[in-house]
């Protein structure tokens, strides 16, 4: 999908489960297939004043309702979701849906995800991001098993705004990989570039600019490698926080056998 879903004018009202672009692909089960969803220049806003309210501009690349086996994966968004305007407000709603949704998990799959430019916003006045995750999880899945996931987030999810940023009760990018368990497997996580906020002042209050690279119940039997770049950082005047972290945890799992990696670079 290319130029498709753009909306430029006065004041835009995304609401009630509606999205400027819905699912790229969808279906109830994936076996043996090749699945390739790419999004150019999608579902961007050029506004006076945004509001989305139970809604997104576009909705996840690749959702299945079953399990994905057997299968390979690719999903690429290059400029998908930004947003330039005057105040933006983003409540219980998404700019962007999950890049791979997989409700009954990955076995024996192969899932490469490659984001860049993808959701950020570039506002004149407040920014207000409540009850939600400004982007949802890159891969939400149930158990990855035998599978190899890699995810390539560039400048993904970042805030610069000439007024006041609130971030309540959210994130501004959720897990990039949401899971339950991770066996005999490989996942490879890369962000740079990723939940900044460049403002005049910034209040979090029960939330996190960035929430877990990975997020699983287990871990075992498998290699996990996360680098992240200049991410959940704060550039600006003013700075208040309230049972908040700039940025979650890498990993939050139990690991009970394999290797982890990670390295940080100017993060938080």
């Amino acid at each position: 999908v290319a130029d498709s879903g753009n909306v430029a004018g006065g004041a835009l009202l995304v609401g009630d489960h509606g999205a400027l672009v819905g699912a790229l692909v969808e279906c109830s089960s994936a076996t043996g297939s090749s699945v390739q969803a790419r999004a150019r220049n999608v579902s961007n806003v050029d506004v006076a004043a945004l509001h989305v309210s139970e809604g997104g501009l576009m909705g996840s690349a690749f959702h299945c309702d079953g399990a994905v086996r057997n299968t390979s994966a690719t999903v690429e968004l290059r400029g998908v979701g930004r947003v330039w305007g005057g105040g933006v407000e983003v409540d219980r709603g998404e700019l962007v849906g999950e890049a791979v949704d997989a409700e009954a998990g990955l076995e024996r799959a192969t899932v490469q995800v490659d984001a860049a430019h993808v959701g950020d916003i570039e506002a004149t006045g407040s920014v207000a991001v409540s009850s939600t995750e400004m982007l949802d999880e890159v891969v939400d899945t149930k158990d990855i098993s035998a599978s190899s996931v890699r995810v390539r987030l560039r400048d993904v999810g970042n805030v610069r705004a000439g007024g006041h940023v609130a971030v309540t009760k959210a994130e501004l990018l959720d897990e990039v990989v949401d899971c339950s368990d991770i066996r005999n497997s490989s996942v490879d996580v890369s962000e740079a570039d990723v939940g900044n906020v460049a403002a005049p002042s910034l209040h979090l209050v029960k939330g996190s600019l960035v929430d877990e690279a990975v997020d699983a119940k287990a871990i075992s039997g498998s290699t996990l490698r996360v680098i992240m770049a200049s991410v959940a950082s704060f550039d600006g005047g003013s700075l208040r926080m309230e049972d908040s972290e700039l940025a979650d945890e890498a990993i939050d799992a139990k690991v009970a056998g394999g290797s982890l990696v990670v390295a940080l670079s100017h993060v938080g």
